[in-house]
């Protein structure tokens, strides 16, 4: 399954409960390059949170694997509350 896709708008971070991901990026062919593969309690997306930034990778699940979503919208308020 496609979390998310190389150039996707960055509107949430994920941690991975269980399974696994793996993160790939396109070659100078334009070809997808597997690049790491992440699993429990690791965090993937949040460069794009902090820094608005396009999705600079395509991941996808590798076997059955349990996410944590952080949205934008949760973030921005996180942000807020931390500098109120």
């Amino acid at each position: 399954v496609i979390i998310f896709s190389q150039g996707d708008t960055s509107d949430a971070s994920y941690f991975i409960e269980s399974g696994s991901v793996q993160v790939a990026v396109k070659s100078a062919t334009g070809r997808p390059e597997a690049v790491s593969e992440l699993g429990p309690q690791d965090w993937f997306g949040e460069r794009g949170l902090v820094t608005g930034q396009l999705r600079s990778a395509t991941v996808t699940t590798v076997k059955e694997t349990v996410l944590w979503k952080l949205s934008r919208g949760a973030w921005d308020d996180v942000v807020k509350a931390r500098l109120s």
